[in-house]
């Protein structure tokens, strides 16, 4: 549908894309490495709580890079005065406002979601992205480089996604 949004090799969401195509593209990643006697380093990322804290600012700036205008305004207007209660037994909460977040359930969402995290720094790692789910990987001749590599990465998303209102990761 929208391919500029698989530059990362993201699969979450899309048809006929499922973990296990991101689980063989990591291994093969890992064993072509093993043939040409590298080190592979890895790190899984976990982002919790992902469509709870989507920060609609930060998404509609990334959707204002590559989308019309006329877009960006029916998104806005989606997001907007969004409302909810919490009934617990006879109980009601009072009306709040939904600052953040996409809403449950929308067929919508998920690839709002895509495009939020299209813009995620480059570097020399690989990428295999599932939904909010992250892989990043790099080889080399000694393990230390690699892990040199994929931390510098890893700090670089944790800057990134704190400068765009923070998805935070999973302890």
């Amino acid at each position: 549908m929208w391919p500029f949004c698989r530059k990362c090799r993201e699969l979450g969401f899309w048809r006929n894309c499922s973990t296990c195509k991101q689980v063989a593209a990591l291994t093969t990643d890992i064993e072509n490495g093993f043939q040409r006697q590298l080190k592979t380093g890895a790190v899984f990322l976990d982002l919790t709580a992902a469509y709870d804290t989507m920060w609609h600012t930060g998404l509609l700036y990334n959707l204002s890079k590559s989308m019309p205008h006329w877009f960006v305004r029916l998104i806005e207007l989606f997001l907007r005065d969004r409302r909810f209660k919490v009934h617990i037994g006879d109980d009601t909460s009072a009306w709040r406002t939904q600052v953040n977040g996409l809403p449950q359930g929308s067929v919508l969402s998920p690839i709002l979601f895509n495009l939020y995290t299209n813009d995620l720094p480059i570097t020399g790692s690989q990428k295999f992205i599932y939904a909010y789910d992250i892989c990043l990987t790099k080889q080399a001749q000694r393990g230390i480089q690699s892990w040199n590599t994929v931390s510098h990465w890893i700090w670089c998303v944790w800057h990134h996604t704190a400068a765009i209102g923070g998805l935070s990761q999973a302890p």
